[in-house]
């Protein structure tokens, strides 16, 4: 049984590591995604919020998909690290 959750974990592990690297060097992807999440609010029917914010206010814009990926990537790493120290306890049960 713990086999197969060590076995899980690592597969989460590998995409969050995929995940991780997609957004460090794929920019355009990136952009797209923080596109998107601000354009979800339903306030902005009629005109695409991110376009409105980066043309207005490209430093905010700027600002606001750094903060925006930095909470990502951290959200990631700390959920690596939790995943890696499961696997940890889950090998040392089998010892």
């Amino acid at each position: 049984m713990n086999k197969e959750e060590i076995e899980q974990l690592k597969e989460e592990i590998e995409k969050l590591k995929e995940r991780k690297e997609d957004i460090e060097n794929n920019e355009a992807t990136a952009t797209e995604e923080y596109n998107n999440m601000l354009d979800e609010s339903p306030n902005w029917e009629l005109v695409s919020f991110s376009k409105a914010l980066e043309e207005c206010d490209p430093i905010a814009y700027r600002c606001g998909y750094n903060d925006y990926f930095d909470e990502e990537l951290s959200n990631i790493e700390n959920e690596i690290t939790e995943k890696e120290e499961e696997i940890k306890e889950l090998e040392e049960e089998e010892e």
